[in-house]
């Protein structure tokens, strides 16, 4: 049994022999009872829904799905993307054929900024920028998630 519900049970056998005896231990009781009340009900656990990690991995992939698809689009199709990269904030992406790309669409996609230097380009989606590259790269090698 828990040690609260002992101490509250206590507590209350004191409040009703403090009736018959004495008001002052039976409004002590009292009073250690409702203290012990809710403390017990402040510090009670609610029940949380685990997500395993991977279900939770997969579910942002699948968010991530359509402006994938976009965003090879605007890259000029899978044939153009030669190699990509990210980290926190920024996605690298090496093309074949630079003049194919839409530097107006990606900022349509969400990017904030946008830096092109000979047949490369980096991209900065903030937080989104590792699970947008892993969604792209994942349709590029014809995975279906």
């Amino acid at each position: 049994m828990n040690k609260g519900l002992v101490l509250m049970l206590l507590a209350v056998v004191m409040a009703v022999a403090g009736y018959f005896t004495n008001q002052i231990v039976m409004y002590t009781g009292i009073g250690v009872f409702a203290l012990l009340l809710l403390v017990f009900l402040s510090t009670r656990k609610k029940k949380v829904k685990n997500i395993p990690k991977e279900e939770a991995n997969q579910a942002k992939l699948e968010q991530f799905r359509e402006k994938a698809l976009d965003l090879i689009g605007i890259l000029g199709g899978k044939e153009n993307i030669q190699g990509m990269s990210s980290c926190l904030s920024r996605i690298r992406i090496t093309v074949q054929d630079i003049d194919e790309v839409d530097p107006g669409a990606i900022k349509g996609l969400g990017a904030t900024g946008m830096v092109m230097s000979g047949n490369q380009l980096q991209a900065i989606f903030g937080g989104d920028s590792e699970p947008l590259r892993q969604a792209v790269e994942d349709i590029l090698r014809g995975m279906d998630f």
